[in-house]
């Protein structure tokens, strides 16, 4: 998904800026992992990761980065 946007340069003014969000997606997925590591999802991760304030968090920092890469 990610690879998609960037390669496809010409829809942005700056992509370089999407590479920023990567680390913040491997935040987001190694932080469901441990999650799922922990068995604190307690059946359905889903839901858990709704209450999840880091994942508002993570979603606003993908919209700003796309803001500004385009």
């Amino acid at each position: 998904f990610l690879r998609y946007f960037i390669n496809h340069t010409d829809h942005f003014k700056h992509p370089d800026y999407l590479f920023l969000s990567i680390p913040i997606m491997l935040y987001w997925q190694f932080k469901v992992w441990h999650y799922a590591y922990q068995k604190s999802t307690l059946n359905d991760p889903i839901n858990h990761i709704k209450k999840d304030n880091s994942t508002y968090a993570v979603f606003i920092l993908f919209v700003l980065i796309i803001l500004f890469a385009s």
